[in-house]
C-alpha cells in the first residue's frame, strides 16, 4: 500500500514497493531525508498527468507525539496533501535474489521486448485472475506459452533472438508482472528453478516476481521480516 523512499542504507538510497507477489526497487538516489518516508497509494498519484506537469517536490511534516506525519507533493499547478505512512517498511532486501552463477540468464533485445509486449496479452489464459504464462528456456530458444481452460494444446510465442546463458528451465509467471517489467525497461530475466522468485533487472533497477505453482495456483508469499528498529535516544 506504500512506496518507500528508503534511506536506511546510508551509502545509497532506494525507492521500493511490494504487494507480496512482486517487488520493484531502484537505487542510486540521495534523498535529503533523515528517516525513510512511506508515500501511500492514492488514485490521484497514479494519474500520469500529475507527474508529467513539472519537477515534483516532496515536503514532509514529521510525526509528533500527538499526530502522524503529513506529506505534500507538488507538481506544476497541482498540490496533493495526504497523511504519511508511519509503519516500519519491511526489510525488502531479504527477498531479492543474491548473486548465483547457477541461475539461467535471459537477455531480451529491443525487438524481442516489442514482440512480447504485443504478443503476451493475446495468449489464452486458464485463469483470468493470475493470468499465468509459462516461460520455457531450452538451449538457445526461449518460448512463452499458455493455453485456455480445458484446452489440450499450448499456444506458443517463440523467441529466437533472446540471448541465453545457463541451463534449460521452465517456470510459470503472472504475465501482467512480466509485461510491467518489460514496460519498465527491465530486459534481463534471471531464473533459478520453477519454484524460486525470478528477477528482472536493468542497471540499478530490479523487479522480483514470485512464480505460480505448476498447477496455476499462486505460491505462498515469501516472508519479509521488518528491519530492526533503532531504539530512540534521549
Amino acid at each position: 500500500q506504500h512506496v518507500c523512499l528508503d534511506t536506511r542504507n546510508k551509502e545509497g538510497h532506494y525507492i521500493a514497493a511490494t504487494d507480496g507477489r512482486h517487488l520493484y526497487a531502484a537505487n542510486s538516489f540521495s534523498f535529503d531525508l533523515k528517516e525513510p518516508v512511506l508515500i501511500p497509494d492514492r488514485p490521484f498519484l497514479r494519474w500520469n498527468k500529475f507527474l508529467e506537469e513539472a519537477t515534483t517536490e516532496l515536503t514532509l511534516k514529521p510525526k509528533t507525539a500527538k499526530q502522524g506525519s503529513w506529506l505534500q507533493l507538488k507538481s506544476g499547478r497541482w498540490t496533493f496533501i495526504t497523511k504519511g505512512g508511519d509503519e516500519e517498511f519491511p526489510n525488502w532486501k531479504n527477498v531479492v535474489p543474491g548473486p548465483n552463477s547457477s541461475r539461467t540468464v535471459v537477455r531480451f533485445d529491443s525487438e524481442t521486448v516489442a514482440t512480447l509486449l504485443a504478443g503476451l496479452p493475446k495468449l489464452p489464459s486458464q485463469d483470468e485472475f493470475h493470468r499465468g504464462v509459462t516461460v520455457e528456456v531450452a538451449g538457445a530458444t526461449v518460448c512463452f506459452k499458455a493455453k485456455a481452460k480445458d484446452a489440450k494444446d499450448w499456444t506458443k510465442l517463440t523467441l529466437h533472438s533472446a540471448r541465453v546463458l545457463g541451463k534449460s528451465v521452465s517456470i510459470a509467471l503472472n504475465r501482467e508482472f512480466v509485461l510491467k517489467a518489460l514496460r519498465y525497461g527491465l530486459a534481463t530475466l534471471e531464473i533459478q528453478d520453477d519454484l524460486s522468485p525470478v528477477m528482472f533487472s536493468e542497471g540499478g533497477r530490479r523487479m522480483v516476481v514470485m512464480p505460480l505453482k505448476p498447477d496455476g495456483a499462486p505460491p505462498a508469499q515469501a516472508p519479509v521480516t521488518p528491519a530492526p528498529t533503532t531504539p530512540p535516544t534521549s
